[in-house]
């Protein structure tokens, strides 16, 4: 009596698999100094960001839970941090920290998991754009080593934002192609509050981005009365998600008169145009009649 078998195709899965084998060993190749090391990298950010990461995960640990002050970190001053900078995250990573024991594993398996969050988003985004595979690869890779995502090696929050970002840009991917259906608004109002809870400031970003091709979308799709609601149903979903989030900033404005976060005068941190100054953040007005660079 024969059997039907299935053959396994190793070939199929191979092919598969090996982008994602590619981008793990580009990860691997920019964190293996630190590994073979067994080095943590103590930057300012990650003082910060140890510190809050400590403080949540020793209020799991005493069942001592404060949503908005940190009484375990920055020198037991009670300083208002999580409730408005990436919460969500904050009380996920925390059980991560109490797995791990230490910061060099905590550091290792978040940096890793940042990068590789990034690498395939990046790598499925370009797919969807119909971009050649290898390219695809290339494209992640590069993605890997850009500014804001490879701060996550010096424990940079902003890459935390930047990571899933891809994701929400396939939605874009959506707008410009799909003409009866624009917005996918669960999918869209999931990950734009995923984004949000993990850095606020990243969403506003993203959400800007978003702006032009929702225009062009509305303009092209014949179905404006369905893609408005949808819109409002992406708002509305989000708003409830996200709601501990804004709704800290909302508590903490309205009440807090004791130290309000420091204002600066952006004047003084951009470059400025000079006539004799030649030092970091001037630009020498000469210089465009000797090279003939045009300043307006």
């Amino acid at each position: 009596m024969g059997t039907n078998v299935k053959k396994i195709d190793w070939n199929k899965i191979g092919l598969a698999i090996y982008p994602y084998v590619v981008i793990l060993l580009g990860i691997y190749l920019m964190i293996r100094f630190q590994i073979l090391n067994h080095a943590v990298l103590l930057t300012s950010d990650a003082l910060l960001h140890f510190q809050r990461f400590h403080d949540t995960s020793m209020q799991i640990k005493t069942e001592n839970f404060s949503y908005f002050q940190t009484d375990f970190a920055f020198s037991h001053s009670g300083r208002i941090f999580n409730a408005v900078y990436g919460p969500f995250l904050t009380y996920s990573g925390d059980f991560l920290l109490l797995l791990v024991h230490n910061c060099f594993n905590f550091q290792i398996l978040t940096v890793f998991t940042v990068l590789l969050i990034a690498g395939i988003g990046m790598y499925r985004l370009a797919l969807k754009a119909n971009v050649d595979e290898v390219i695809a690869i290339l494209l992640a890779l590069i993605y890997l080593q850009f500014g804001i995502v490879a701060g996550i090696l010096r424990f940079n929050f902003m890459a935390w934002g930047a990571a899933p970002a891809p994701y929400a840009m396939m939605q874009i991917l959506y707008m410009i192609n799909d003409e009866r259906k624009p917005i996918y608004w669960l999918s869209l109002a999931l990950i734009m509050s995923l984004i949000a809870q993990v850095h606020l400031l990243s969403t506003v970003y993203i959400a800007c981005t978003f702006v032009p091709f929702a225009i062009y979308a509305l303009v092209k799709t014949s179905a404006k009365k369905q893609m408005i609601i949808d819109f409002f149903k992406v708002l509305g979903t989000t708003l409830v998600l996200t709601a501990n989030v804004w709704g800290g900033l909302l508590v903490l404005y309205s009440h807090n008169k004791i130290s309000l976060p420091n204002q600066y005068n952006l004047y003084y941190h951009v470059v400025k145009y000079k006539k004799f100054i030649n030092l970091h953040g001037f630009l020498l007005i000469n210089c465009r009649r000797k090279h003939g660079i045009s300043i307006p």
